[in-house]
């Protein structure tokens, strides 16, 4: 099996023999060992983006979304209180505010991790990605959730999901 042609024509047990056949793989230099610190802060930060996409569904749901029609106040309140539908939205307005210090704070210990220089980019990925989730946040609020806005809010989350997990694959 000499060219990429051979090994896509190769049956199943080919394949299974070239497998076995070239043993384990020497570690990379990006399968360097990760701080255990960082690696539970990852998983934390997984757990509170999945809560805070989850609290936004419900916004959504119990009909809340336009309950805090400006941004970055909230109908120009800093602080309208948790009660009805105000505090339902201020609460999901809130937990994205954590869940930016969160990533920023992933961002900033992966880029210390010298020996793992990948974390420190996927770090900024992520990052970049929540400040773009915040952005488009205050866009739902500014176009009273224009389907374009309220696509890209669930778009740009998806992303960010995506950039949060791979964060975990590799620690």
């Amino acid at each position: 099996m000499d060219t990429p042609l051979d090994l896509y024509r190769a049956s199943g047990e080919e394949l299974m023999a070239l497998v076995l056949r070239e043993g384990p793989r020497r570690p990379r230099r990006d399968d360097a060992a990760v701080p255990p610190a960082f690696r539970r802060l990852v998983f934390a930060t997984l757990a509170a983006i999945t809560a805070i996409a989850y609290l936004g569904a419900f916004v959504r749901h119990s009909k809340a979304s336009l309950a805090c029609s400006t941004w970055p106040l909230c109908n120009g309140n800093v602080f309208p209180g948790f009660d009805g539908p105000e505090g339902i939205a201020f609460g999901h307005r809130l937990a994205a505010l954590g869940g930016i210090l969160l990533i920023a704070g992933i961002w900033l210990r992966a880029r210390r991790i010298a020996a793992r220089p990948d974390l420190g980019r996927v770090g900024a990925i992520a990052f970049g990605l929540v400040l773009l989730q915040a952005c488009v946040g205050a866009l739902l609020a500014w176009t009273e959730l224009s389907f374009l806005s309220t696509m890209a809010h669930a778009a740009v989350m998806a992303l960010l999901f995506v950039a949060v997990a791979e964060l975990c694959r590799r620690a």
